[in-house]
């Protein structure tokens, strides 16, 4: 989610930065706007390019070189967590002050966290962090070659191609919907899964677990927030039971709009249905048409005998 950020009027003046060359110190400015208020971002080139050069077709091969530069400045450190790859802008708060920072979702940089082994442009950021291949080296105390060694068995899953016909499981779509995805974007999400894995002839160990990292990047890009916990949600379920739900288009919906815009100046939200929750049918002192519309008893007169 990008985000509106401040220069300082001293930044052209500053000795490290005259030192980058120009596109550098663009890159530099632009990644403050999509990194968090920690100062950190996915850090993967196809994606950093396409969201910051999107009419540049030759920034993806040259965004890595910037990236380089930056980073040998010590205006950023790249590493890596689990196999995906993040950046954080170092002296963060000497370029910006955050008034109300929110909470970042993406992990530190550590010491001894590792680098990114290969070129950012050769991984994929959508899918998230594969299982990596541990391959065993050499053991100078193995062994001789006439007493056979015990076989191991390997309790990593095999990596694959994704299934023909792959669907997001129900614990897949569950979790997006917890992370704020109606249905049919989650559909949408699950067309642009599938169709990515396949144009890029991705592997994977487990792809319902691939499915859930990009659900979560989605999310990310979205701006939606984390998911609430299990005891705030059952706190919001029992308070939506002892509400009102006022469904789009009807009188009672119409009528807490008008009593909403007389306290507040605004009407009431919307959920993606087109209703909203309400205190109770209908707002305090409203007189329904249908009680309108009925005639007043006539008042009949006796007369004098």
């Amino acid at each position: 989610m990008a985000r509106i950020r401040t220069i300082k009027p001293e930044f052209p003046q500053s000795e490290s930065v005259g030192k980058l060359s120009r596109e550098a110190r663009l890159l530099f400015i632009q990644l403050w706007t999509i990194v968090d208020d920690d100062g950190r971002t996915r850090a993967a080139s196809r994606m950093l390019a396409s969201l910051l050069y999107p009419y540049d077709d030759d920034a993806r091969n040259m965004i890595d070189g910037w990236l380089d530069e930056l980073e040998r400045g010590d205006h950023l450190r790249r590493y890596e967590v689990d196999g995906a790859q993040y950046l954080e802008i170092t002296k963060w708060l000497e370029h910006q002050k955050i008034d109300r920072p929110s909470k970042s979702r993406l992990p530190a940089f550590a010491e001894g966290s590792s680098k990114p082994r290969e070129s950012s442009r050769t991984l994929d950021a959508d899918l998230g962090p594969s299982t990596l291949d541990l391959v065993s080296g050499p053991d100078a105390s193995a062994p001789a070659l006439d007493e056979p060694k015990p076989e191991k068995k390997s309790r990593k899953r095999p990596k694959q191609q994704i299934p023909e016909g792959y669907r997001f499981s129900e614990s897949v779509r569950l979790y997006g919907a917890k992370l704020g995805f109606p249905g049919n974007e989650i559909d949408r999400e699950e067309q642009r899964f599938t169709r990515h894995a396949k144009q890029n002839a991705r592997i994977c160990a487990d792809w319902d677990m691939a499915a859930e990292n990009w659900m979560d990047k989605a999310a990310e890009f979205a701006g939606k927030p984390p998911p609430a916990s299990a005891e705030a949600t059952a706190k919001a379920e029992e308070a939506l039971k002892r509400m009102y739900y006022a469904k789009p288009d009807s009188e009672q919906l119409d009528a807490w709009d008008r009593h909403s815009r007389s306290l507040r100046g605004i009407g009431v939200p919307r959920d993606t249905k087109g209703g909203w929750y309400v205190a109770s049918e209908w707002p305090p002192g409203y007189e329904p048409a249908e009680r309108r519309s009925v005639d007043p008893p006539v008042i009949q007169m006796r007369t004098m005998q």
